[in-house]
């Protein structure tokens, strides 16, 4: 199997993939235009991303954390207050309420792994 190299021509919305060994030029590629993503999509998508990453958790989200906040704090007999804080620390934010959308994943996971008393002593 021959390797390919992507060559993307902006100016041009269309992409060619060109065959790398000398002896299979029949093997170049070119796709449409319409199947082609714009380099103005792509940074579209880059852009809203880190805004998104950047605000804070939604409603649905901050209910799902501090229930899982409230979970670990009955099921380790601890304080959700404390708990409250390992995370807020954990995540370097002022207060739950201020994690950043982006750190939802984590901060579930964080959560699910965390164990008070290792971290308490």
């Amino acid at each position: 199997m021959a390797k390919s190299q992507i060559k993307i021509n902006f100016d041009q919305p269309s992409i060619e993939a060109e065959s790398l060994n000398a002896s299979n030029n029949n093997d170049d590629l070119m796709w449409p235009a319409s199947n082609a993503m714009a380099a103005s999509d792509i940074t579209d998508d880059l852009n809203a991303a880190i805004i998104a990453h950047d605000e804070p958790l939604n409603q649905s989200e901050l209910k799902a954390v501090t229930s899982v906040i409230s979970y670990v704090a009955y099921s380790q007999n601890a304080s959700e207050q404390i708990v409250c804080e390992m995370l807020a620390t954990a995540f370097e934010v002022k207060d739950v309420k201020a994690l950043p959308r982006g750190y939802y994943d984590e901060a579930i996971r964080y959560l699910v792994d965390l164990r008070v008393q290792d971290v308490m002593n």
